[in-house]
């Protein structure tokens, strides 16, 4: 950091050049221990504000503060939609081309906020053709973006380093998950059953929920997360899934080079449910088990509870 002694020794070396005589940027650079460019911002800043070299000599702390360091009025930027931002940062399934953050800023947040013809939406062409009023540069975009994540990660990094967001509050997440294979099995009769089983639990308190039926189409998922939800006694802030078949969708969309990706949301029928109960969804990473560590195990310890219900043991039991 400068020193207050550092800008008064620059300025007492401004004032002392005579009239006409150059301004040695390197050598007063040499002299100070100032850097070049800051040397620059610090006359500029001096410039606008109508003060000369000698009046820096007088002034106080605060006000050597509030002239000189500071970096001018800040604009007052529109600011984006992070979470959406956060969602489209981290689709649930890509192939190919990783969703960047110039994208973002093109798509989500220019285009969406101030309305840029198709044709001006590139990077190039908003730099020379000027920003419009109040839309944050790429680079204010990229540190805001990364000051969002760094604030709300550094929450619960215990848990994951990938976790979402608001994952440790009660009540704010509720993991749901399939069982993968079907579990098939013949009661004492003779009679054989077959069973696709879902788990849910609350990421705060470890609740467990779990749930069965014959078949694992959307309906069958909608039922399962309808009855999770009444189990549970209300709806989290947050659902969080797994990108399967049956609860989500992939778009394919172009940036604008033209280079394809894919983004994967929930579908209609989840997105149905969750303005019903007034929910947030998300979706977890595709081949992420971290995103859902917790439901992960939980799953394991349903099949391990199946395993040793005194129904299922009197029968014949595989998977």
């Amino acid at each position: 950091m400068i020193k207050d002694s550092q800008i008064i020794e620059l300025f007492t070396y401004i004032s002392e050049l005579k009239e006409g005589e150059p301004l040695n940027k390197s050598q007063l650079s040499k002299q100070t221990g100032i850097s070049r460019k800051s040397i620059t911002r610090f006359c500029d800043k001096l410039a606008l504000e109508g003060y000369s070299p000698k009046d820096v000599l007088s002034f106080t702390s605060d006000k050597l503060n509030t002239v000189v360091r500071a970096l001018g009025h800040r604009k007052d930027f529109k600011q984006p939609d992070f979470k959406a931002i956060y969602n489209f940062m981290h689709p649930a399934r890509v192939y190919k081309d990783k969703p960047t953050l110039e994208q973002a800023w093109l798509e989500l947040y220019v285009k969406d906020n101030f309305n840029v013809k198709t044709e001006e939406l590139h990077k190039n062409c908003l730099k020379f053709e000027g920003l419009p009023e109040q839309c944050m540069s790429l680079n204010t975009f990229k540190r805001a973006y990364k000051a969002y994540v760094t604030k709300h990660m550094s929450e619960y990094s215990a848990l994951s380093d990938t976790a979402s967001l608001g994952e440790v509050n009660p009540g704010s997440l509720m993991d749901i998950d399939g069982n993968g294979d079907i579990l098939n099995w013949q009661d004492q009769d003779g009679v054989k059953h077959r069973a696709c089983v879902f788990t849910a639990s609350l990421r705060y308190s470890g609740l467990i929920f779990i749930y069965a039926c014959e078949r694992k189409r959307t309906i069958d998922w909608a039922e399962f997360i309808i009855a999770a939800l009444e189990y549970f006694g209300g709806a989290p802030a947050c659902i969080k899934s797994d990108n399967d078949v049956a609860l989500s969708y992939r778009k394919k969309l172009f940036n604008s080079g033209g280079k394809s990706f894919i983004r994967n949301t929930p579908n209609s029928t989840m997105q149905y449910l969750a303005r019903c109960y007034q929910t947030d969804w998300l979706l977890a990473g595709p081949v992420k088990p971290r995103h859902k560590g917790q439901i992960e195990a939980f799953v394991n310890v349903s099949e391990r509870l199946i395993r040793n219900a005194a129904r299922i043991i009197n029968g014949t039991f595989s998977s």
